[in-house]
């Protein structure tokens, strides 16, 4: 079961817990601290050749409470020193919901109820997934302690239990004969992974949702639990092992007891002498970048350190847009692109700045080179005494709809090139790619003839009527067009999309509706047209 969270666990959080765990347990929480030294880690850790199977909750419907309680379940895992049930050898709880780690299954409750409360109280829905024909006898331990420690304060003195460690992961060592259970918090996601060693049989494992109304197997191969608060979904499990360095695909899938209340997994045949990974792929993080207008992302790139860099277009103010350490930190008025670089682990908005003059301006397209400097192509109505030219590649608007490109420093507070690609007519880009150069080529479809659009090399120097798609390719620089024309027949052309190899050779693709009697087919598997609009690259 995974649980996506939206924000890291840091010492508020920590101090949340500990309160939390105390009020919904133990009825109270106090402030202060004693001198009580750590509890020392559990080091266990699973063998470097045991398979593995992971399996993920990452979606739910229907009940935004329930949803929202699970998005917010800590990461960290508290070790039972006598503040909880007997029975309970880890939890994990806040506002809304506690995580209790028992020797016979996982219960989670909404409202943060215990699963031993008194007969007569006020109870929140709980569910429970319990081992079935596993060893009662396991107590779970604690690996990998995390950097918070917590206080349970109630009652006198001699009942405080202070400075107690906190844990990544919760350890249930041989649950069936050499298979062992772990649950662990990262990536802001809860997730619980089954791990087989060499030789063990993987149909010893049963597991059942105790507290839920049906269990069933979707077509799409995720596992669908319904419960009182709503459904929720675990994902569908993907195989692998490590034959000679490289992971190779093995089938698995959810397995259904007769009685529907129970699951397991069926795996294909796979080589037990090596390690098994089953691992769905999980949402690590979710959030949103916009302001009171209406706002939309259009295209996402990322740089080799994973941080995520995001283009569109906005109508939302700097008052309510979160506009920080940008190029551009004010509206330029009716429609703005936009640029937003997002922190690998999602915490942070690196920087979030505007792009655009008095008219309508919407990137469409994005690139990043090896440097994190940015790449952006769209289309713009503002002519150049609004929209920010600089350098080129084209400093002077050519009329209507014109098509832009732009760069980015990485930090985001530079413009280093901005300009036109466009002619009289209506120009639009939609794709950008970058070599390792520096050199941008931008893709999109024009309605400008070769009297006002830029034509410089070709691949086609004449407009061949309707719209036609374009390909340019600018300087590193941003100064010039090293080459920009037309691609397209006697029909509607669009490039879409553009992609380049390492000798700066560039791909493109989109859509047309010319016939080949005018459309410049070439060397192609498919040298005819197949009627209505096709496809082309």
């Amino acid at each position: 079961m995974r649980f996506i969270l939206f924000k890291p666990f840091h010492k508020r959080a920590a101090r949340l817990l500990a309160c939390v765990m105390a009020g919904a347990l133990l009825g109270a929480c106090a402030p202060g601290q004693a001198n009580v030294p750590p509890v020392r880690p559990e080091t266990r850790q699973p063998a470097a050749s045991m398979p593995v199977v992971q399996h993920a909750a990452a979606t739910h419907d229907e009940r935004p409470d329930f949803r929202t309680a699970l998005d917010t379940t800590p990461l960290a895992f508290v070790p039972n020193r006598g503040q909880f049930d007997a029975r309970v050898a880890f939890a994990s709880a806040n506002r809304n919901t506690a995580l209790f780690f028992t020797s016979t299954g996982v219960t989670w409750a909404l409202g943060g109820a215990a699963p031993d409360a008194p007969k007569g109280s006020t109870q929140r829905p709980a569910i429970t997934q319990r081992f079935v024909g596993a060893n009662p006898h396991v107590v779970p331990t604690g690996d990998d302690v995390a950097p918070t420690n917590v206080n349970f304060f109630k009652g006198a003195p001699k009942d405080w239990h202070a400075d107690l460690p906190t844990y990544t992961r919760v350890v249930y060592a041989d649950l069936w004969p050499g298979i062992d259970l772990v649950y662990q918090g990262s990536d802001h996601a809860l997730k619980y992974t089954l791990m087989v060693k060499p030789g063990a049989d993987l149909r010893q494992i049963a597991l059942a949702y105790e507290g839920a109304s049906a269990l069933q197997v979707t077509a799409d191969g995720q596992l669908a639990v319904s419960t009182t608060a709503g459904v929720f979904h675990d994902q569908q499990p993907m195989a692998f092992q490590d034959v000679n360095g490289q992971h190779v695909g093995v089938a698995v899938q959810y397995a259904l007891a007769s009685d529907a209340s129970t699951y397991s997994f069926h795996v294909s045949d796979y080589d037990r002498s090596k390690p098994l990974l089953i691992d769905p792929a999980v949402p690590l993080y979710s959030g949103y970048i916009g302001g009171a207008g209406d706002d939309a992302a259009t295209a996402i790139a990322l740089d080799s350190s994973g941080n995520a860099y995001i283009t569109g277009y906005t109508y939302s103010l700097e008052s309510s847009f979160p506009v920080a350490s940008g190029a551009d930190m004010t509206f330029n008025g009716s429609v703005d692109a936009f640029v937003a670089k997002i922190s690998a682990d999602g915490s942070r908005l690196l920087y979030v700045t505007y792009l655009g003059g008095a008219g309508f301006d919407m990137a469409n397209s994005i690139a990043v080179d090896s440097l994190g400097n940015a790449y952006v192509a769209g289309q713009t109505q503002s002519d150049q005494t609004t929209f920010p030219v600089r350098i080129g590649p084209r400093l002077l608007f050519g009329g209507g709809v014109d098509s832009f490109v732009a760069k980015i420093s990485a930090d985001g507070t530079q413009l280093q090139y901005a300009g036109y690609i466009g002619g009289a007519g209506f120009d639009s880009a939609s794709g950008i790619a970058v070599d390792a150069n520096g050199s941008a080529y931008v893709a999109g479809q024009t309605q400008s003839d070769q009297t006002t659009f830029p034509i410089a090399a070709g691949p086609n120097l004449t407009f061949n009527g309707g719209v036609d798609g374009f390909v340019a390719k600018i300087s590193a620089d941003g100064a010039q067009l090293q080459y920009a024309g037309y691609i397209g027949g006697a029909g509607s052309d669009a490039a879409a999309a553009v992609t380049v190899d390492a000798n700066g050779v560039a791909y493109l693709t989109g859509s047309t509706n010319s016939s080949s009697s005018s459309f410049p087919v070439k060397n192609s598997f498919d040298t005819s047209y197949n009627g209505g609009v096709d496809a082309f690259v």
